[in-house]
């Protein structure tokens, strides 16, 4: 018969090698995981990217636009005197075109939204709703752990004489 502790040896080699190959088999697959998200996320990065030159393309192009009609209107404005201009001070209207109704001017009918105004006072607090359904009966709770014993008292005063007993 072989000896004990060489076959203990012997096993717990086997089981050492065992769980290694395990462990690298595991590895191998959170690296493959992680190289996933990682080619996940750098194609939604790009996908982004490419959101974002569209907008920022977008908003160069409106910022041109409207540069170049800034220029027109002050060209325009240096060399050409504008007829029956009478708006009101709140209408930002320069370069938008205005309606002519039965010889009236309309005030700002396409006319760019302003800025939002101040906050005005709050208002006053509206009527009480009505009263909800009642709810369902909750659940009954466990019972609490027995608590640690208390000091013991003084002792009480004495009772009532109790009867005579039978004669002996």
């Amino acid at each position: 018969m072989k000896d004990p502790g060489a076959v203990a040896t012997f096993i717990a080699i086997g089981v050492s090698l065992t769980m290694m190959f395990v462990c690298g088999i595991f590895s191998a697959s959170i690296f493959t995981d992680i190289d996933e998200f990682h080619d996940k996320s750098f194609a939604e990065l790009e996908r982004l990217k490419a959101l974002t030159d569209v907008a920022w393309t977008e908003v160069m192009a409106f910022n041109r636009r409207k540069t170049n009609q800034e220029k027109t209107e002050m060209f325009d404005t240096i060399f050409r005197q504008k007829r029956n201009n009478q708006l009101p001070d709140y209408c930002n209207a320069i370069g938008y075109e205005l309606e002519m109704m039965e010889e009236e001017m309309v005030d700002c009918i396409h006319c760019p939204a302003g800025p939002p105004g101040p906050k005005g006072d709050r208002g006053l607090p509206g009527p009480t709703g009505e009263r909800g359904l009642q709810g369902e009966q909750g659940m009954r709770g466990r019972d609490g752990m027995d608590g640690v014993e208390g000091p013991r008292g003084n002792p009480g005063d004495y009772g009532p004489q109790g009867e005579q007993g039978p004669p002996g």
